[in-house]
């Protein structure tokens, strides 16, 4: 679960700057295209005023032999000016502009008799009302000239701020993104602490378990067989039932004895492998107590000794709650291994329990429960516990084949 949080995290920091910079790109984008539409149009007016003046002087001197291609170019340029996309998209904002743009359009048609007359007769008088029209639309193209520079420097402006804010949106973003990436390295270094703190703590549990085991079957239980080799041979003088019930005790612990050793550390787990193990350990333990178990175990090749051990101790546990909480219920374990996953799930019939309310009860938070959750973590695995009143409970343990020395052969 820490796992899947810290990947969340990471993929969160992800997209947060991933959408802040694909959205800074499509206004700078568009930012761009409009000044570049702008900067367009005051090129097309420069272009337009300069053609104004030579008009101008055409209309006003008879000599001048290019009028007819002046006026053409200089109606042309209007009209393209006039009609541009960013001057429209303005003129939506400013009233002034818009105004500026109706004179400069009638004073041109007004214009346009007096240029006709004078390109059909050269010698048609160039009158004072004439002038006037010439003068007003050299004032509305100076206005004009004058609304597209203050779109232009608006335009400017706001692209240097949009690149500021982009500026600082990246540096923001990047912090962010360099935290969320330093705390997730930070708890990533403290699970695996935990981890190793966990994988050595159990690793001497084991190692202490093993020398327990050896002790108790190599050493303890040799000596009480020798002593019940010393009552058969008569030489004790004690009484006939006396010896008998001797014998009967002593083969009782020497029973026991096996058998804790045997939970302490299977034998067979280094031998036989994990299947053979928890198989053994399934019957043998439904022979001594009655509990009614129905173990399949899937074929499952060789198994890193540290992954099958931990499994076992899992299954073992989870089958000990089993019998402790669910009272005669039928206990059901399966172990496989599905697409490099070993999967080991115990389920009974049994009352089961309220998740919710007993979330910190000792079937679900009890030191068997810890310990379990402890495995699957130094395993890399997961452990669910599932359960509802009536319906029994269910332990899975999911946990990926790592790399380590293989123990026996499985057989399933």
């Amino acid at each position: 679960m820490d796992r899947d949080k810290r990947k969340s995290s990471s993929l969160s920091a992800y997209l947060f700057v991933s959408v802040n910079l694909s959205l800074l790109l499509v206004f700078l984008t568009m930012s761009s295209n409009s000044l570049r539409t702008v900067d367009q149009t005051r090129r097309l007016y420069e272009e337009l005023f300069h053609d104004w003046y030579v008009l101008r002087v055409a209309m006003v001197d008879p000599s001048y032999a290019g009028e007819r291609d002046e006026f053409a170019r200089f109606d042309a340029r209007l009209d393209e000016i006039l009609s541009s996309e960013s001057l429209r998209a303005s003129s939506l904002l400013s009233d002034e502009l818009r105004n500026v743009a109706e004179d400069l359009r009638d004073g041109w048609r007004l214009a346009q008799f007096t240029v006709v007359e004078r390109l059909r007769d050269p010698a048609y008088p160039f009158h004072a009302a004439e002038r006037r029209i010439v003068t007003n639309i050299e004032v509305s193209l100076i206005e004009l000239r004058d609304q597209v520079d203050l779109i232009v420097r608006g335009q400017q402006r706001a692209l240097e701020m949009l690149l500021y804010v982009l500026g600082a949106t990246v540096l923001a973003t990047i912090a962010i993104f360099w935290m969320v990436e330093r705390e997730s390295a930070r708890e990533r270094s403290a699970a695996d602490r935990v981890q190793s703190l966990a994988r050595g703590t159990i690793g001497t549990q084991e190692a202490e378990r093993k020398r327990i085991a050896s002790a108790l079957h190599d050493s303890l239980a040799q000596e009480i067989s020798l002593c019940l080799l010393q009552l058969g041979d008569g030489s004790h003088g004690l009484s006939r039932e006396l010896t008998i019930e001797i014998r009967e005790r002593l083969v009782r612990a020497i029973d026991w004895l096996r058998n804790l050793a045997y939970e302490l550390r299977p034998a067979e787990i280094d031998q036989v492998g994990l299947a053979e193990a928890i198989r053994g350990y399934c019957s043998g333990l439904a022979e001594r107590t009655g509990a009614r178990i129905d173990c399949s175990v899937e074929r499952i090749d060789a198994v890193p000794g540290h992954l099958a051990i931990n499994v076992y101790r899992v299954g073992q546990e989870a089958i000990a709650n089993a019998i402790r909480h669910a009272g005669d219920a039928r206990i059901r374990l399966d172990l496989r291994e599905v697409d490099g996953t070993i999967r080991l799930r115990v389920e009974d019939d049994g009352t089961g329990f309220d998740e919710r309310e007993r979330r910190g009860g000792a079937r679900n938070g009890g030191l068997g429960m810890i310990g379990m959750r402890e495995r699957a973590l130094i395993l890399s695995g997961s452990l669910t516990v599932r359960s509802a009143p009536g319906r029994g409970t269910r332990v899975e343990l999911c946990v990926p084949r790592t790399n380590g020395t293989a123990v026996g052969r499985e057989r399933g």
